[in-house]
């Protein structure tokens, strides 16, 4: 287990920001827009987030779709929450992840619904023909049923990757562990064998908590983690500060390894943020981060270099609340990697 404190010097930032790409709106998402999930496809990008609005005299967590042409242009797309077939008196749904899936020819939405008791959460899974049409998703069910999650073991933000052969869904526990569970299929939920934890990590001051995303390089023939974790006592905040762990292993069962003394990125502290003209743009938090993909499928391919990632940001916030905290979308890229990737290309 690896037992450094993962902070990169003070002073020596290692991600850019590009700027804010979208921000709590008027309606559905008047509170927070957060846990982003995106694709290009049709000449368009299109970001699924997890959107928590007030509605009447409390917040409710829902789906959002926004779409457009350039990535800047986000914040002034109309946004569309996730409806009908995603029931407004159904069940809360968050955690978004999409995907085209090549066996099936359609476009696949991996989220979560709340269950109650110790489990928390299981992951639901709907389709469409058209990622374009927000109306045009199934009416989403679920993926698994809580008997084959961990028993007593909290299970959040599902993730499923392909290396080829089987798909992978992963999971955290929220007590500093990564579990995952391979399926040859990706729909039947007795297909998936049991759960296993394939990471555990913490150290004297933090430990791992949730919302891990893995993906492929193919250039380096190896798969990179990135998952949130928080530290005690930040220097932000008197509680918990986010921030992202990074780990990269050979296949996806691992062994997941963190090369804290490596070249590359082992974290992505909220303070090694900095703006165009060098200044912290006030990061206080960063939590779900989602990589711009070199394609759109199953198999979750991205590039390092030059790389970048749609990330969940915050500043400094008057409530503790975690449902009314203002988060918002981010783009950020490794401070040493300016030039603009093939995806960014396509702006």
């Amino acid at each position: 287990m690896n037992r450094q404190t993962p902070n990169i010097a003070s002073g020596n930032p290692a991600w850019h920001s590009k700027g804010i790409l979208l921000r709590p709106g008027s309606g559905f998402d008047d509170v927070s827009v957060k846990d982003p999930t995106v694709a290009y496809a049709d000449g368009a990008w299109h970001v699924i987030y997890t959107a928590i609005g007030n509605r009447g005299s409390s917040v409710r967590r829902s789906l959002g779709h926004v779409s457009a042409p350039r990535l800047e242009d986000l914040h002034s797309a109309p946004r569309v929450e996730l409806s009908p077939a995603w029931p407004a008196d159904g069940p809360e749904i968050a955690a978004p992840q999409v995907f085209y899936c090549r066996e099936l020819a359609k476009w696949v939405l991996v989220a979560q619904r709340p269950e109650p008791g110790p489990t928390r959460y299981v992951p639901i899974i709907s389709f469409s023909q058209d990622i374009r049409d927000p109306a045009g998703w199934s009416v989403p069910r679920d993926l698994l049923t809580v008997s084959q999650l961990p028993p007593g073991q909290t299970a959040i933000d599902f993730w499923i990757i392909s290396d080829g052969e089987s798909y992978w869904l992963f999971f955290s526990d929220q007590k500093h562990g990564i579990w995952a569970m391979r399926s040859p299929d990706l729909v039947s939920p007795d297909r998936y064998e049991a759960p296993q934890r394939v990471l555990v990590d913490q150290g004297a001051d933090w430990e791992l908590h949730e919302a891990a995303h893995i993906y492929f390089l193919p250039d380096l023939n190896c798969y990179r983690l990135y998952v949130e974790a928080f530290r005690y006592g930040g220097a932000h905040r008197n509680h918990l500060e986010r921030f992202i762990a990074i780990y990269h292993a050979d296949r996806l069962p691992g062994p997941w390894r963190r090369d804290v003394e490596a070249a590359v990125p082992h974290s992505l502290n909220p303070e090694d943020i900095v703006g165009p003209d060098g200044k912290v743009p006030g990061v206080h938090q960063v939590s779900h981060p989602e990589w711009i993909r070199r394609g759109i499928d199953e198999r979750l391919e991205i590039d390092l270099s030059p790389g970048a990632i749609i990330q969940e940001t915050i500043v400094e916030s008057p409530t503790d609340d975690y449902l009314h905290l203002g988060w918002r979308l981010r783009l950020v890229q490794p401070l040493d990697d300016q030039s603009d990737n093939r995806s960014l290309a396509k702006q």
